[in-house]
């Protein structure tokens, strides 16, 4: 009682199939040329914080203030 499956019939030719194939390649190029853009943005961005850190000034220490004065 299995029913017999036939392959479908495609009108899909390399030809049709081809600008299809090359949007997709095209798409996926670009997202992947924005990812290395996006990547390569945030790695200059934690060069310039990393250059600021290490040129800022160290803060300095806070004064200790005994206990019986603090409470004033």
């Amino acid at each position: 009682m299995t029913k017999e499956m036939k392959r479908p019939i495609s009108n899909i030719t390399q030809d049709s199939i081809k600008p299809l194939l090359s949007n997709a390649v095209e798409f996926y190029t670009n997202k992947n040329r924005e990812a290395h853009k996006c990547i390569q943005e945030r790695d200059e961005y934690i060069n310039y914080l990393e250059s600021k850190l290490s040129n800022a000034k160290p803060q300095q220490a806070l004064p200790v203030v005994p206990e019986c004065v603090a409470e004033w």
